[in-house]
């Protein structure tokens, strides 16, 4: 008796509380109905401002950044080392293969191929703010005035007198010679010995002991990490990227692969950009579907304009979320940029749904009633019913929208309060665009189709409202489809309703499905 008691109690309490919101939606819903464009206009005052803000959108692409939880020992102990001995090297390395694969590298012509892609980095020369950089502004040294720091099998032929690659020493040697010269200690140009397993890869040895097979080369550059070279680092770093890229393409005996300190973050903004022309097929797909399931083919009744008007919302929330988590100094990380787009497209368009469909379902009851009111010889004239038909269409599908929109929220700032930078950031990037994305749910889109409904009340065609349709007299019901004799009649009713109830309903119920 007691459990009784307390589930009807807590049944009370939860349809109490169900119906404080109704009331409040329903009571929202007919004041924003009442003056559709003051809101539509104010909700896209606020947009366009909040987007704004993107200006100030800082993005954070850098791996221990994005990963490394602040706070643990790892994170600590690197901003010790960068604060103490400064940021470690950025580092970029050329990648030298046989071109045909799995011979030895150690030839004269692969050699002096390499020695002239090696000449082309070192004199490479870009022009950053007017000014010209080359290897030796962006690279790492060992004191003031010391050499760059760079390690290649070409120090196996470098002259410690003249200062440069003996060009003519590996012109004038055999392949016997060429594998003697590699499998001697050598000193590089920083005055340090040469160490075999630091340049030469898959290395086999001969009975002999000199070495008789490499199958690869490895060049390293190291460039300077200060912050205040970074720029410009990345800049001559992409420069050599294009500049590999371009000579490998020429080569006849060696493959050339490489990788610079930049490349992981290039290959990030690849991806992002790659997944701009998916998001956009995603909403053209988004804005046909929208006016298939809630549009007809009418067209006066088309529905074409709510659905873009209601992507083009969709879309303006995001931006308008992103603009927000920047104002609050969230960094966006890659997760951030490429995933929410199609995520709150999934919940935006969600909510768009349930509003525009309880709203054509009220508006066909009401059109059927208007029907037999119009047989009986009473007419209802003016668009004053649209409000109420909008107030009551927002209370009985606003509950939905806000319950998943708030479950959602909560989940995400749930997801925020962890310690990993890049969940954190886009946790709580996507707890403030889903709240958005709400609001203009019900301040841009519920006026878009108060205004769509009194075009169709005026019977205005969809997309041009300037024009009036005359050609073909207007249906005054949903329910009615019949055409006058000799006359064709475009369908009323909603294309997904025509094509479940006459296609798909049917289907369903053979005996053999």
């Amino acid at each position: 008796m007691v459990d009784r008691t307390w589930k009807e109690k807590f049944h009370r309490v939860g349809y109490l509380a169900n119906r404080k919101v109704e009331d409040f939606l329903e009571h929202c819903g007919r004041v924003i109905a009442t003056r559709p464009i003051l809101f539509l206009v104010g909700s896209l005052i606020f947009v366009t401002l909040s987007c704004l803000c993107l200006l100030m959108a800082k993005t954070e692409s850098r791996p221990e950044k994005l990963w490394s939880p602040p706070g643990t020992e790892s994170v600590i102990e690197k901003a010790f080392y960068d604060t103490t001995f400064g940021p470690f090297y950025r580092i970029n390395q050329i990648i030298i293969t046989n071109k045909n694969e799995g011979e030895d590298v150690i030839t004269k012509e692969g050699l002096l191929e390499m020695y002239e892609l090696l000449v082309k980095v070192e004199s490479l020369t870009i022009t950053v703010d007017g000014k010209q950089v080359s290897f030796s502004d962006v690279c790492a040294t060992t004191y003031y005035g010391s050499p760059c720091i760079r390690q290649t099998p070409m120090d196996y032929w470098y002259d410690v007198n003249n200062k440069d690659w003996n060009i003519a020493l590996l012109n004038s040697s055999t392949p016997a010679q060429l594998h003697h010269q590699i499998s001697l200690p050598a000193q590089s140009p920083l005055g340090n010995t040469l160490s075999a397993n630091t340049v030469l890869g898959i290395v086999r040895y001969g009975g002999n002991g000199d070495i008789n097979y490499v199958g690869a080369l490895l060049n390293t550059y190291l460039g300077n990490n200060w912050q205040n070279n970074v720029t410009i680092a990345e800049t001559w770093e992409r420069a050599l990227l294009g500049l590999c890229a371009d000579y490998g393409k020429t080569t006849k005996y060696i493959n050339v692969y490489y990788s610079a300190e930049v490349s992981l973050q290039d290959e990030l903004d690849k991806l992002i950009k790659a997944d701009t022309t998916l998001l956009v097929i995603s909403y053209v797909v988004e804005i046909a579907f929208v006016a298939i399931s809630i549009g007809r083919l009418h067209p006066v009744r088309s529905k074409l304009l709510v659905g873009l008007s209601g992507i083009t919302l969709v879309l303006g929330s995001i931006a308008s979320g992103l603009g927000l988590s920047a104002l609050f100094q969230i960094e966006f990380s890659p997760i951030s940029v490429q995933v929410l787009p199609f995520l709150l497209l999934g919940s935006g368009v969600d909510d768009m749904f349930i509003i525009a469909n309880s709203f054509e379902t009220l508006l066909e009851k009401r059109n059927a009633q208007r029907h037999k009111k119009h047989e009986d010889g009473q007419s209802e004239k003016g668009d004053e019913w649209i409000v109420g038909l909008m107030a009551s269409a927002v209370r009985h599908g606003g509950p939905h929208c806000l319950l998943t929109s708030l479950t959602d929220f909560v989940a995400f700032m749930i997801a925020a309060s962890g310690k990993m930078p890049a969940m954190k950031s886009f946790c709580l990037t996507a707890g403030i665009a889903i709240l958005i994305e709400l609001l203009i749910q019900f301040t841009c889109f519920v006026p878009i189709l108060v205004l769509d409904a009194k075009r169709v009340n005026a019977k205005r065609i969809d997309c041009i409202p300037c024009l009036k349709y005359t050609k073909v007299e207007e249906e005054e019901s949903e329910g009615v489809d019949k055409p006058k004799k000799g006359k064709f009649r475009l369908p009323n009713k909603r294309i997904i309703h025509s094509f479940v109830e006459n296609y798909y309903a049917p289907f369903l119920l053979k005996p053999k499905v």
